[in-house]
């Protein structure tokens, strides 16, 4: 298992780069599979302000300032999301059964994620 994240789709690697990785996570978490207008400028009150904070919205509203609202599709990022959630859950010190739990799968494949991430032997070394 690779400590990496899996890419991030174009859209939420563009605002990643504007306005940094938790921006755009909590755009995906927030408001992913929908699409949303970004006005030219985002107050304090404003949903975008709400998720992201004032300076990541001012960065990324200036990033897509257009004479009128910016029209924009927030991808879903399931399969980056999925892997998040089961990186953070293999890495607790839940038991097996709410690791399971957690991830929405089968013990048996908590147990394996866990010997692949330990290393293919198991983490048991080499006999010669």
């Amino acid at each position: 298992m690779s400590d990496r994240p899996p890419p991030l789709p174009p859209v939420l690697a563009e605002i990643a780069a504007v306005a940094g990785v938790d921006a755009a996570w909590a755009l995906a978490r927030a408001k992913g599979g929908t699409t949303v207008f970004l006005p030219r400028r985002a107050g304090h009150r404003h949903w975008l302000t709400e998720i992201v904070g004032q300076e990541a919205a001012d960065k990324i509203c200036r990033h897509y300032r257009t004479n009128h609202q910016s029209r924009l599709t927030i991808p879903l990022a399931a399969a980056a999301m999925k892997s998040e959630r089961w990186t953070e859950a293999l890495r607790s010190d839940m038991s097996l059964t709410e690791t399971a739990r957690a991830m929405g799968v089968h013990e048996r494949t908590v147990t394996n994620w866990r010997r692949r991430a330990r290393g293919k032997n198991g983490g048991q070394g080499t006999l010669f």
